[in-house]
């Protein structure tokens, strides 16, 4: 046999997997894993969508209020014979150029506003990239199209705003004063429309919860929003002349004034409390989705399976936890320190499949387990599994041990390995290589809840030495033991095991973790909802300022017949603090069903209390500027006001 022959003998009879040596496409792996890489220019935008929302309606209110001004220099050029399209055409160029003077204004803000979310994201925010560097970077042509975009916006709302002006005939236009609007009757059309959209967000909600997760956070949400345009246009239609809910016998004469006032102009009541519930309604949604550690971590349902310490080693330890400590300390009463026993798991390195890693896990970490340990404790609870296999959620580990197949491995992960750093669903596939080099099949059979497992999928000990036979012991250990003995059982293992650097961390320590990540996109979301839904009150303020003045000669007659300041003041503050509470109202109903998943089934205490600080901020917020704007537009002298009159 030639040197040559001998060479290619050798290759076929001892490929380098068998000898554990693997050839990974590197390249190629690190250009998948990039690509679940969060994108934060979708991210911003979404999360300054309320804020947008509100300064658009403010945008439209504004230029309504100026339109509705000139409503008599309207009249005079339509009945000149200047044409509806040659006036809107005017009226838009004239708002054009305001529009894009603050675009351009609007640049230098944006730059700013850019740089202090990436701060936050590397600051307080840091949690939220799981500590990744971010840099800033712009391109002229991208604000530039923002610009374009806002202006296209602006000139939309305007346009909306002038539809109707334009409609009405010259002569109404001349002979109606700007302040008094046309009496109106209800639309039968706005109340069918309301119940419609009503009852198609509530059946939404309702499929909502037996619908799959890739789906339900858009249907809640879109449930959530068909709710809030319902709400708003049965206000709508409240607010018209002869509405249903105007009061046919006032129990006090000031509500009764505030309540008509607020129905003279339906149209910009209805914007300011749109401006408001939007706010409520993102404030209400992300609150309560907030997560907090459960109150009881040995609850078997909650994130913590029941256990109440983890542990992990560096080296691999032979025996399960348990019988390895009473083999190397027997002299410490491991029984009155309370270890009462502990779920073992074998451990293949991989990437970290968690929220913690920006990255798509590509080859996640592998956990082997004996399923009978987590089954008999009834630990976790399972979101979803593969349908018709399994009679309860909350007992699906037998999934583990049912046999699906050559080759195909069934794997359970909670749902921040396998929904948001895998980008996979119940019943989807993940192609792996053993140790051999030998590719086989993993399946996704059950998907928990959020859990102290996240980062690793969970297979059946039995199939994981098969394709793992080299590995020996056990590397990450669940406890179970008194949660007042925890500290002292965590410092003796920690001393026993100190060769095998082992680390022992309390489960409630490491669900918060995992649960800051989300929290701290959940505070970004509250905290830009917050920015929306203050510029909603003030443009509320700013909205009862101009109303103010264009009432100001029925305001200084009523003064002149006797009514006091403080009785206005007052008049008026009630006026729009109805205005306010209804799209309060409105804003926390429909944010019923977006908070729907977060309510059912929850083991944490549900942070109520965040809400009611943010709902009573924003109360306060809308009351300081009503009466700051009712005070001020009321201190002037009267005598023009009445010689107006």
């Amino acid at each position: 046999m030639t040197a040559k022959q001998l060479t290619e003998h050798l290759r076929a009879s001892l490929p380098p997997a068998a000898a554990g040596l693997q050839i990974e496409p590197v390249r190629r792996q690190a250009a998948q894993s990039s690509v679940g890489m969060t994108d934060f220019s979708s991210l911003f935008f979404g999360l300054s969508m309320f804020l947008l929302g509100s300064s658009l309606l403010l945008t439209a209110l504004l230029f309504r209020f100026a339109v509705e001004r000139r409503s008599e220099q309207i009249g005079l050029l339509k009945a000149l014979g200047f044409r509806r399209s040659r006036l809107r055409l005017m009226y838009l160029l004239e708002g054009l150029v305001l529009s894009a003077a603050g675009a351009c204004l609007g640049i230098v803000p944006a730059v700013l506003y850019t740089r202090l979310l990436l701060w936050a994201l590397s600051g307080v925010w840091s949690q939220a990239v799981a500590g990744a560097s971010l840099v800033f970077d712009f391109h002229a042509a991208t604000l530039l199209k923002g610009a374009a975009a806002g202006l296209a916006v602006s000139l939309f709302s305007m346009m909306l705003s002038l539809r109707h002006r334009l409609a009405l005939p010259a002569a109404v236009l001349l002979g109606m004063p700007a302040e008094i609007a046309p009496p109106q009757s209800p639309k039968p059309r706005l109340l069918w429309t309301a119940v419609l959209l009503g009852i198609l967000g509530l059946v939404l909600s309702g499929w909502g919860l037996r619908t799959d997760l890739q789906k339900a956070t858009a249907v809640f949400f879109v449930s959530g929003s068909l709710l809030l345009v319902s709400l708003l246009l049965f206000l709508r239609y409240s607010l018209s002349a002869s509405g249903i809910l105007v009061f046919k016998r006032p129990v006090s004469g000031l509500i009764w004034a505030a309540w008509r006032n607020a129905c003279r102009r339906p149209g910009r009541s209805m914007a300011a409390a749109a401006m408001t519930a939007a706010g409520v309604f993102l404030i209400a949604a992300v609150s309560l989705n907030q997560k907090s550690p459960p109150k009881d971590v040995r609850n078997r349902r909650s994130g913590t399976g029941g256990f109440v310490l983890t542990a992990e080693s560096a080296l691999p330890i032979l025996q399960n936890l348990p019988e390895a400590a009473a083999r190397l300390a027997p002299e410490t009463a491991w029984d009155a320190l309370g270890l009462e026993g502990a779920a073992a798991f074998r451990v293949r390195e991989g990437e970290p499949a968690s929220c913690l890693n920006l990255n798509r896990a590509v080859q996640p970490r592998l956990l082997g387990v004996d399923p009978a340990s987590l089954r008999n404790r009834r630990a976790f609870v399972f979101r979803e599994v593969l349908p018709g296999t399994a009679s309860s959620l909350e007992d699906a580990w037998h999934l583990l041990e049912a046999d699906w197949g050559p080759d195909i491995v069934p794997a359970v992960g909670d749902i921040g390995t396998v929904y948001w750093a895998l980008g996979r669903k119940v019943g989807d596939t993940l192609v792996q290589t053993d140790e051999q080099g030998r590719p086989f099949t993993l399946k996704i059979v059950g998907m928990l809840e959020s859990s102290v497992l996240q980062g690793s999928l969970i297979l059946p000990e039995k199939a994981f030495l098969e394709r793992f036979p080299s590995t020996a012991g056990y590397q990450v250990f669940l406890l179970d033991a008194p949660p007042q003995k925890a500290e002292a059982l965590s410092a003796a293992l920690s001393r026993t095991f100190r060769r095998w650097g082992l680390e022992v961390v309390p489960t409630g320590q490491r669900l918060a973790v995992f649960q800051a990540v989300e929290n701290t996109y959940l505070s970004i979301f509250l905290v830009l909802g917050g920015l929306g839904l203050l510029l909603g009150t003030v443009g509320m303020g700013w909205v009862l300022w101009l109303n103010i003045l264009e009432r100001r000669g029925e305001l200084a007659m009523m003064q002149a017949v006797g009514f006091r300041k403080q009785v206005l003041v007052s008049m008026l503050v009630q006026e729009h603090l109805l205005v306010l509470s209804a799209g309060v109202l409105g804003g926390l109903l429909s944010a019923v069903p977006a908070v729907l998943p977060a309510l059912a089934g929850r083991i944490e205490p549900v942070p109520f209390g965040l809400l009611l600080t943010a709902l009573t901020a924003v109360v306060l917020s809308g009351w300081l500027w009503i009466r700051l704007a009712a005070a001020t537009a009321l201190s002037g002298p009267i005598l023009n006001a009445l010689r107006s009159e």
